[in-house]
């Protein structure tokens, strides 16, 4: 994912860019799954993973989950799900 940094001085930019970079994404009771009829197509395969939490979240530079600072250089997010 890119991200255009906003010029210096433009609140409205910088509102978003603040957002942007503090929103927390979680998604429960998810099932993913693969099926490839292609690679083999004489034996089609597929499997599937269910996850309860699947979660994505900024944190600091130590990998602390909170919101980050909207003057930083640099953003650190995370993304991890729960069986």
């Amino acid at each position: 994912m890119y991200i255009v940094v906003p010029p210096p001085g433009d609140a409205n930019a910088a509102m978003i860019m603040g957002i942007i970079n503090n929103i927390k994404v979680i998604v429960e009771n998810i099932h993913i799954r693969y099926e490839d009829e292609t690679t083999n197509s004489g034996s089609p395969f597929s499997f599937g993973l269910t996850l309860n939490r699947l979660q994505a979240v900024s944190t600091d530079g130590k990998w602390k989950p909170m919101p980050t600072d909207t003057k930083a250089e640099t953003f650190y997010k995370v993304c991890y799900g729960f069986m």
